[in-house]
């Protein structure tokens, strides 16, 4: 059985709140473990706790299966290998294209080079783990933050800037349809 499509994103032992590659027993408990946080009957309002819920309980589901589990497992660990293969070899070699027009490897030697990529890589890594942690936040203005002088020209500005935005719009004539 293939893991569903909105599943497939998701390491399905991390749903459950459970070390990777756990057993039954742990899953199991794992999944007790969500339902006592996250049941939509303890918590009516909040949508993500339900979320949360029917995503645990689909990853409980799929894993209680031997096979459907062995296959997960089997994606899993092959995405750790591409993933430590693409670390180990990324930028580790520089490719020059020489005047024969094939590629030669040459050693990386500029240490420079070498702190840019490595600070470029945490910065996405951080981003893929959080990305809302990194986004700067919106500005909201209201009435309440600003004073009513500041706030109305705000507005005025506003309302002028979207007047230009239409003026660059192309028209359509009724004729031309």
């Amino acid at each position: 059985m293939d893991i569903p499509d909105y599943l497939k994103n998701y390491n399905l032992y991390h749903l459950l709140e459970v070390d990777t590659f756990s057993g039954t027993r742990q899953i199991k408990k794992g999944y007790r473990d969500l339902a006592m946080k996250y049941h939509p009957d303890r918590f009516p309002t909040d949508k993500n706790s339900a979320r949360k819920f029917e995503l645990g309980t689909a990853a409980y589901k799929f894993l209680l299966n031997v096979e459907n589990r062995l296959s997960h497992d089997r994606m899993l660990r092959a995405r750790m290998r591409k993933k430590l293969r693409f670390k180990s070899q990324e930028f580790v070699l520089q490719r020059c294209k020489t005047y024969k027009r094939f590629y030669t490897r040459q050693g990386v030697s500029d240490g420079d080079y070498h702190r840019f990529i490595d600070e470029c890589r945490a910065n996405f890594v951080r981003f893929m783990q959080n990305p809302s942690a990194v986004k700067a936040p919106r500005k909201i203005y209201s009435e309440k933050d600003m004073s009513e002088v500041d706030f109305e020209n705000f507005v005025d500005d506003c309302r002028n800037d979207f007047q230009n935005f239409l003026k660059t719009v192309p028209r359509v004539r009724k004729g031309s349809l």
